[in-house]
C-alpha cells in the first residue's frame, strides 16, 4: 500500500539531502569504492498474472549480472525467491532470514554481496519491534518487520563497512519512527566512525515525519539528494515505486542513507531487461567512496 505522490515532498527531499551532504563523510587519496543497490523484488504472488515472479526472475538475474552491484539489499523475497537468486547469481553470497520466524517463513530483507570482493566479518538480524530479538509485530505495525545487517571487509584493502537492509511498515506511523530510531541505535553500537549503509523500502518519501530520525541523524545523509552525479539527468525516474502499470501514480520510497561515505553516482534502473517490469519497484543503485 502506498500514499499518493506529492511533488512538493519530492522537491523538499532534495533540499534535505543537500543540507545533510556535509555529514556524509569525506574521502582520501586512497579511497575505495562500492556500488550498492536496494531493490524490492516483489514477493511471488500468483495474482500478479503476467508479472508473476516466475515470469520476471530471469530478467532480474540479467539485470544484476549487467549492472553488477557489489552489495544488493532485496526486500519481499520469499525463501524460494532468495534460493533462486542465490543459485543464479554466481559470485554472490547472502545473509538473511524470513521475518516470520527467523528462519525461512515470510519475507526476507536479504543482503547479497560479491564474494570475490568482500568477507563477512559479522552478520545478524533483528525485528523492528519493542522486542527486537524476537519475531513480533512492533508498535502500530500491521506486518512483522525485520532488518538484516552485515559487516563486510574488503579483501584487497581490509577496509570494513556496515550494511543494514530493511522494509518499513506501510501503515504504522509510530512503527516507522521507532524503527528508524532502532536502526540508528544499532549503528551507534558499532560506533559512528564506521562507514555505514542503511537501505530499503521505507514505504514513504523522506519528507514524511515518520522518517525524521533518519533524515535528522547528524552523521547520515540520503544518497539521492547528496550524490555528486546523476548521469540519467532529466531521464532520472522521479519515483521508485510505480506498481505494475495498473494506474498507480508512483512514489519515491526506496532510499539509501549513508554515513562515512561520499555518494558519487545515483541511478534508478528503469529498463525491464526483456520483460515489462522487473518488479513493482525500480532498483536504486549508488556508487559510494569511502
Amino acid at each position: 500500500m502506498k500514499t499518493t505522490k506529492q511533488t512538493i515532498g519530492l522537491l523538499c527531499s532534495l533540499l534535505v539531502g543537500v543540507c545533510a551532504l556535509s555529514a556524509c563523510g569525506s574521502t582520501t587519496a586512497d579511497s575505495a569504492q562500492v556500488r550498492v543497490m536496494t531493490f524490492n523484488i516483489r514477493y511471488a504472488n500468483p495474482d500478479d498474472g503476467p508479472d508473476y515472479w516466475d515470469n520476471r526472475r530471469e530478467a532480474v538475474v540479467r539485470m544484476v549480472r549487467e549492472v553488477r552491484p557489489d552489495v544488493m539489499g532485496i526486500q519481499e523475497g520469499l525463501a524460494p525467491q532468495v534460493a533462486f537468486l542465490d543459485s543464479a547469481l554466481t559470485g554472490y553470497r547472502y545473509v538473511g532470514v524470513g521475518r516470520d520466524d527467523g528462519h525461512e517463513a515470510g519475507e526476507y530483507a536479504a543482503v547479497f554481496y560479491n564474494d570475490s570482493l568482500y568477507v563477512p566479518v559479522e552478520s545478524g538480524h533483528f525485528w523492528l519491534s519493542e522486542t527486537p530479538d524476537t519475531a513480533a509485530l512492533g508498535w502500530d505495525a500491521v506486518c512483522i518487520r525485520i532488518a538484516t545487517w552485515v559487516k563486510l571487509r574488503e579483501r584487497a584493502s581490509s577496509r570494513e563497512f556496515l550494511v543494514f537492509n530493511t522494509h518499513f511498515d506501510h501503515v504504522g506511523v509510530v512503527a516507522r519512527r521507532e524503527s528508524a530510531k532502532l536502526l540508528l541505535d544499532r549503528v551507534h553500537a558499532f560506533g559512528d566512525s564506521i562507514p555505514t549503509v542503511i537501505m530499503g523500502d521505507f514505504n514513504f518519501p523522506v519528507t514524511d515525519p515518520s522518517l525524521a530520525p533518519l533524515i535528522q541523524a547528524p552523521t547520515f545523509c540520503e544518497a539521492r539528494a547528496a550524490a555528486k552525479h546523476k548521469p540519467q539527468g532529466d531521464s532520472l525516474p522521479a519515483v521508485t515505486y510505480r506498481g505494475f502499470g495498473h494506474g498507480e501514480s508512483g512514489e519515491l520510497i526506496d532510499h539509501i542513507f549513508i554515513q562515512g561515505f561520499t555518494p558519487e553516482v545515483y541511478e534508478v534502473i528503469s529498463s525491464g531487461y526483456g520483460v515489462r517490469y522487473l518488479s513493482d519497484h525500480l532498483p536504486v543503485l549508488v556508487t559510494l567512496k569511502y
